[in-house]
């Protein structure tokens, strides 16, 4: 392509860089899950809650203290269960996100270049 131009096609190249960066890439593979992990990081808090009640009343509940840490081990395995789940949908939600956002890039290029352009 022949840009009329050469700060035209160096503003479009560094545009091309700052959006296609792999720190960019990193940065929403990280923040997608962060970011659900904090949404639903009221569920953490109640587990932690339940979790806490039933150690606090060891004393009284002595007979079915094996229940007790059954069930609280398996609280813990659903509650990990339930983060990497979280992690999972929102590393795909921030993939997706990545996806568009190159897409969309492209086709603002496509259309930007294309006053640029005066033979091929």
């Amino acid at each position: 392509m022949i840009y009329h131009n050469v700060e035209n096609q160096h503003r479009h190249d560094r545009k091309k860089k700052s959006i296609e960066s792999p720190l960019t890439h990193l940065v929403l593979l990280i923040l997608g899950p962060l970011l659900l992990t904090i949404s639903v990081g009221t569920y953490g808090t109640e587990a932690e809650k339940m979790f806490h009640l039933s150690s606090q009343k060891r004393s009284s509940l002595r007979f079915f203290r094996p229940v007790r840490v059954f069930f609280c081990f398996y609280l813990l395995q659903f509650d990990v269960a339930f983060l990497l789940h979280v992690i999972s949908l929102g590393a795909l939600i921030s993939l997706n996100v990545d996806i568009m956002i190159t897409h969309f890039h492209h086709a603002t290029r496509m259309t930007l270049t294309s006053d640029f352009v005066v033979f091929s």
